[in-house]
């Protein structure tokens, strides 16, 4: 796992973990197992994880991409493909040209996939400076940016 993805799933996971208190439901984040596979006739891939509460009412597929807008794209086809409905692309500003661009690219792919196929999604562009990653401000920042992503999946 590269450094960007661990720093997105920290924070996603922080920001779940919060939300789970405040909305006192039993959210959790995985980033393993069946749920998070995605199948592909005779193959599979894997999405970076899922968010949902035990009882399965809460179900949002989660990809955390800090790549080039051409792989944040090929990212947006295992998230539409995984068979929850809420979908949560989350986009690391570290190796775009425009970070701007490529989270307006993906809102437009996303828009249009959903002529097809009925699903919601959030895309979430973080915050991300290499020098301050572990800064605790913009983690708080990232988080709020998270959450609120998550409340507009569920209807909160």
């Amino acid at each position: 796992m590269g450094q960007h993805e661990k720093y997105g799933k920290c924070v996603l996971k922080k920001a779940v973990d919060d939300l789970s208190c405040e909305l006192n439901k039993d959210l959790c984040f995985k980033d393993s197992g069946n749920e998070v596979r995605v199948s592909y006739r005779n193959s599979e891939a894997r999405i970076d994880g899922i968010v949902k509460t035990n009882d399965n009412q809460i179900q949002i597929a989660v990809e955390i991409e800090s790549r080039t807008e051409k792989q944040i794209r090929g990212a947006i086809i295992d998230l539409y493909f995984h068979p929850y409905s809420k979908k949560l692309l989350v986009i690391i500003p570290a190796h775009q040209a425009d970070s701007q661009k490529a989270k307006s690219q993906c809102e437009y792919i996303l828009s249009e996939l959903r002529k097809c196929k009925d699903f919601k999604f959030e895309v979430v562009l973080l915050e991300f400076e290499k020098s301050k990653e572990l800064n605790k401000e913009l983690i708080e920042q990232n988080k709020k940016l998270i959450k609120q992503a998550i409340k507009n999946l569920i209807g909160n």
